[in-house]
């Protein structure tokens, strides 16, 4: 596969479209200390806006995933993470 410069929102070469999945366990529940690692595929402009949507909600990727994931198990006290407004942008442009 050819390597070119890295996509400087994402840290990847321009040529990767996806990340590959991988789950390795620690002990541990805190986020970063010790939590198993997780990576998936997902289109890079699907990710891309994920990342935008996240920071116009006061967030980022990671906690909105995890706070998914509590939701969709049915974790006691879990709800969806937030989303910002409908039609709002990173760049104050509407989304296409």
């Amino acid at each position: 596969m050819e390597r070119r410069a890295a996509l400087p929102l994402l840290g990847w070469p321009a040529t990767v479209k996806s990340a590959t999945l991988q789950a390795v366990i620690h002990p541990g529940d805190m986020p970063g200390r010790g939590t198993p690692h997780a990576s998936f595929r997902v289109p890079e402009r699907l990710w891309q806006r994920f990342g935008e949507v996240t920071t116009l909600a006061g967030t980022d990727r990671a906690s909105a995933l995890r706070s998914f994931i509590r939701w969709y198990v049915r974790e006691p006290g879990s709800s969806l993470p937030d989303r910002p407004e409908v039609g709002k942008h990173a760049d104050g442009a509407r989304p296409a």
